[in-house]
């Protein structure tokens, strides 16, 4: 499984995060623990910052995953965005596609 690095949705990662565990039965203390093992880059840092004793159970770390990376998630630009990337003349075709694909993302 992807660590997070706050592309995705949260909620998303969260649903694929329990799936993936698989447990029998649900050990908070457990998903916790394993919880941060798939996080990376500044969103490990966030997790590692928490105070100690701050989160009482797996569903108050997911709240407060979800609350402080729900902005994180990626926006659809509209399709109307997409007309105002124009390969030019004097430009590579190289050039275009890049400035395509990131007018699509």
């Amino acid at each position: 499984m992807e660590p997070y690095m706050g592309n995705t949705s949260p909620s998303e990662h969260l649903d694929k995060y329990i799936t993936w565990i698989n447990l029998n039965e649900e050990s908070h203390a457990l998903l916790c623990m394993l919880f941060s093992m798939n996080l990376g880059g500044y969103i490990r840092v966030w997790f590692h910052n928490l105070p100690t004793g701050s989160i009482s159970s797996f569903q108050d770390l997911s709240n407060r995953f979800v609350g402080q990376f729900a902005e994180e998630k990626p926006v659809r630009k509209p399709m109307d965005s997409l007309k105002s990337v124009r390969q030019c003349k004097t430009k590579s075709l190289h050039g275009y596609i890049k400035r395509f694909n990131e007018a699509v993302l």
